[in-house]
């Protein structure tokens, strides 16, 4: 036998049954039309989630969130205050739409460090890399010193966007990204009288006349025979402190970035500086000093932007090296802490 189908029961209101089903009255007709009138009038969806969830800004507070943490919008120390506005790009503001620029959440009024008697506090600097974990208390600023920020205005502080700068042999490189690794001579490059070949020197100022920055010349992990700096071969420890430390000074010191990160921190803003090579040696108990001589981790470009934070934009390395005592702190091996 065949299965059975069912038959379904035809009802007053089924359209096969020939009914035609009821109309709609005419309350529902201007219930209805209430209903889309007050669509028509509520702001779209996209705006009213705005509303709910306000965007804060992780690199630099706007003028609602500095109210949260309690700042005054005019400080002592404020441009805006002494008569000199001033955006942060060193243009100064008319008058007449200084007034909007605040409406906008301009950033000119972060605090500055007065000067004389009162003197406001300046703000902790910490640095954090991409292994360290925990959360950043709330009144801590997490700045991006590297290329990949989100903004546009760090990404300054990066080694791959700073340049020209000056190196061995009275070349000039594009990139101060580019100065310090195409400064490393490797094995294979090393003449006879231990001197570097003239491949290097082909090879060398092929990269230094790159405008692309290099962060692996010869591959991730790859480890050179030495740095050779302005006619002397440089170890690791040397190098950092001799070659690389003035080269990102020197070269970070006279953007617009630096001093924008300096009247933070001079205003008591509290921040904390990202960088790959970096890691948080103030909660490990390492004092500065000890980063810098530290063989077993690298010493990214965050530490040097951190002591010209503290000691002034023309800080040596020895100048650090006075002032803590040493209690290096071993790290396990791993590739990513090869040589230079």
């Amino acid at each position: 036998m065949g299965r059975l189908r069912r038959r379904t029961p035809r009802s007053r209101a089924h359209p096969a049954a020939g009914v035609r089903p009821p109309q709609r009255t005419g309350v529902r007709r201007r219930a209805r039309g209430a209903r889309a009138a007050e669509r028509r009038t509520l702001p779209p969806a996209h705006a009213r989630r705005a509303r709910r969830r306000p965007a804060r800004s992780r690199t630099l507070p706007a003028h609602d969130e500095l109210r949260r943490r309690g700042r005054r919008l005019h400080p002592a120390g404020c441009r805006h205050a002494r008569g000199q506005p001033e955006r942060p790009d060193g243009a100064a503001i008319p008058a007449d739409r200084l007034r909007r620029h605040h409406d906008r959440g301009g950033v000119s009024c972060i605090r500055r460090l007065p000067t004389g008697a009162g003197m406001t506090a300046p703000g902790s600097i910490r640095i954090v890399g991409p292994r360290d974990r925990g959360r950043l208390p709330a009144s801590t600023l997490l700045i991006n010193t590297t290329s990949h920020s989100a903004s546009e205005w760090t990404t300054e502080l990066s080694p791959f966007h700073l340049g020209p700068c000056r190196v061995s042999g009275g070349h000039e490189a594009r990139r101060m990204e580019n100065a310090w690794q195409f400064s490393k001579v490797w094995p294979d490059q090393v003449g006879a009288d231990g001197n570097p070949t003239e491949a290097y020197w082909t090879w060398a100022k092929a990269g230094w006349r790159n405008d692309r920055p290099v962060r692996y010349p010869r591959g991730k992990g790859a480890k050179p025979a030495y740095l050779w700096w302005h006619g002397e071969k440089l170890a690791y420890v040397p190098g950092r402190l001799r070659a690389y430390w003035p080269l990102y000074r020197d070269a970070v010191r006279e953007t617009a970035a630096f001093a924008r990160l300096r009247e933070l921190v001079a205003g008591g803003q509290d921040v904390a500086l990202f960088d790959f090579d970096g890691y948080d040696h103030d909660s490990a108990g390492v004092p500065l000093r000890a980063v810098l001589l530290d063989e077993t981790r690298p010493m990214g470009h965050a530490f040097v932007l951190k002591a010209l934070l503290l000691f002034g934009d023309g800080v040596a390395p020895e100048q650090v090296l006075e002032t803590a005592d040493l209690a290096p702190v071993a790290a396990a091996a791993s590739p990513q802490l090869s040589f230079f």
